[in-house]
């Protein structure tokens, strides 16, 4: 990896979100070290820890059992669990309007 451009770096990183990003529950860096083989572990290790402070990914547990989440991702899951958080309470709301009309 010595003498890397900082184009081909940059591009490396690139395919190291997008890779994040696709994965649906998230990307265990076995995972992505075995999908983008041509960036060594202790590389990809360096990256993702610098990915997770600058706050591109989010990384949920800790050692080889950590996932990585594109934070993207991780902000519609939330606004998702809230949507059906208040779907209930809304359909109450509307039944009581419903109820005290009529």
């Amino acid at each position: 990896m010595a003498n890397r451009r900082m184009g081909d770096i940059a591009e490396d990183l690139a395919e190291v979100v997008d890779f994040v990003r696709q994965s649906a529950n998230g990307a265990r860096s076995g995972e992505i070290a075995k999908a983008l083989k041509e960036i060594p572990q202790r590389t990809l290790q360096r990256w993702l820890k610098s990915l997770v402070e600058s706050g591109k990914l989010v990384q949920e547990g800790k050692g080889p059992a950590a996932r990585y989440r594109f934070l993207g991702a991780v902000d519609e899951q939330k606004e998702t669990a809230v949507r059906h958080a208040r779907e209930p309470l809304r359909r109450c709301m509307i039944l009581h309007r419903q109820r005290t009309r009529g």
